[in-house]
């Protein structure tokens, strides 16, 4: 028997995981992870794909996920397995064996994901609201959700055997109301990252961070502040394994996500992906191109947002004439902005421009992409979004310019460095 790790910058990659989900058994699918995860995010947060074969046959595949570190801080792995349509019978400690091998020093943990598993429900009451962890129950609602907040399809979804004790993943959170459920959270745990301009791995624990992925909540259910509060908890429980570092990617034309990543919740962003994800659906109808986000929750910046009564953050930038202006919606734009501060306008109604404009959308991201790729970055003279701005009804992301002062402030680098 052996096993080949595919190489996740290899110029067919795409295909090959396209190959392999091709091959899985479609009796499977509930069990099968979405391929543009499989694509884009397994890799970047340090997760590896095995191929298992004989006589030069494969016929099983692993999707290997963070774990966590163990005490010598060698990486560990959940073995997510699954067998193709004509696999034979296989052993699962010869398996298991092989692939630690080949990983050593690090090791991985199998898991089946059609096995029967076990789920832990708890209960955090705030107001009218309720998070925790999910039951065996909820965890099976959980895709549901997804079809009926994003229109998504089955093969879209997220199978539901992840929130399981077995599967552990960096986190499994869904709200509740009235004892109905509202809404969820899903995070995956990371290795390493993109780097700070800081020595952000002593402080932050910046080897196992968090990656966290996707958060619904169903629109009659809106309102009752459950995204932050779902945010918060994550939060929490990541401070409590000791975890510095929380990422995510967003769509930066959305404003309400950004009102809440930048204003209410203090991420900033100095990474831009364009065109990350080749899905399309209801609310990506035009390239998916999103800000990668790092959510410093060590930081007195963002320990004073984890308070219950934290409120937003929002610039009136008609008071601010020093906040220069990147654009002017999607007509026109600047390339040559030299000052401490800039402003990008984004659409105040990203869903309803994509929706019944395609073109203006096409627009829209076509003028943003190049702004962000022209300004963006953690580099000296490049900037970070570190919050939002508004012009009456208008919407913008606010940029400081990459310096040691911007990070001492937002408390990255000690005062004394």
């Amino acid at each position: 028997m052996q096993l080949t790790l595919l190489d996740p910058t290899a110029g067919n990659w795409n295909l090959q995981i396209e190959d392999v989900i091709k091959r899985l058994p479609v009796t499977g699918q509930p069990f099968h992870f979405p391929l543009y995860f499989l694509q884009s995010t397994l890799p970047r947060i340090g997760g590896k794909v095995a191929l298992y074969g004989e006589n030069g046959n494969d016929f099983a595949v692993g999707f290997l996920f963070p774990r966590g570190l163990a005490s010598e801080g060698q990486q560990i792995y959940t073995l997510r397995f699954h067998t193709f349509s004509d696999a034979p019978a296989v052993d699962q400690q010869a398996i298991l064996s092989l692939t630690n091998q080949q990983l050593a020093p690090r090791h991985a943990v199998f898991y089946q994901p059609n096995a029967l598993h076990d789920y832990t429900q708890t209960s955090t009451p705030i107001g009218r609201v309720e998070i925790g962890k999910p039951s065996a129950q909820e965890a099976a609602q959980i895709p549901q959700l997804q079809q009926q907040i994003w229109g998504a399809s089955p093969e879209e979804c997220y199978p539901a055997d992840l929130h399981s004790l077995q599967f552990a993943p960096g986190s499994s959170l869904v709200a509740r109301v009235e004892g109905e459920l509202a809404g969820f959270l899903i995070g995956f745990y990371k290795f390493g990252g993109y780097p700070l301009p800081a020595d952000w791995n002593e402080r932050f624990n910046g080897a196992l961070r968090l990656e966290s992925q996707i958060m619904g909540v169903l629109p009659s259910f809106r309102g009752l502040r459950i995204s932050n509060l779902l945010k918060r908890q994550q939060a929490l429980d990541a401070l409590e394994q000791g975890i510095g570092i929380i990422n995510w990617t967003a769509d930066p034309l959305q404003s309400v996500n950004a009102s809440l990543n930048f204003a209410l919740l203090h991420a900033i962003a100095f990474d831009f992906l364009p065109n990350l994800y080749a899905f399309r659906n209801e609310l990506n109808r035009v390239p998916a191109s999103r800000l990668s986000l790092s959510w410093m929750i060590k930081t007195a910046h963002v320990q004073d947002t984890l308070t219950l009564d934290a409120r937003s953050d929002l610039i009136n930038l008609a008071r601010h004439p020093e906040i220069l202006r990147a654009n002017d919606g999607w007509q026109s734009k600047k390339l040559q902005i030299e000052s401490e501060f800039i402003a990008i306008e984004i659409p105040a109604e990203w869903n309803a421009i994509q929706r019944d404009n395609l073109e203006e959308a096409l627009q829209w991201r076509k003028t943003t992409d190049e702004i962000f790729m022209h300004y963006i970055g953690k580099a000296e003279g490049k900037y970070v979004i570190t919050g939002i701005g508004v012009d009456n009804e208008r919407q913008f992301l606010v940029g400081e310019r990459s310096s040691r002062a911007l990070w001492k402030r937002l408390g990255v680098l000690e005062e004394s460095v």
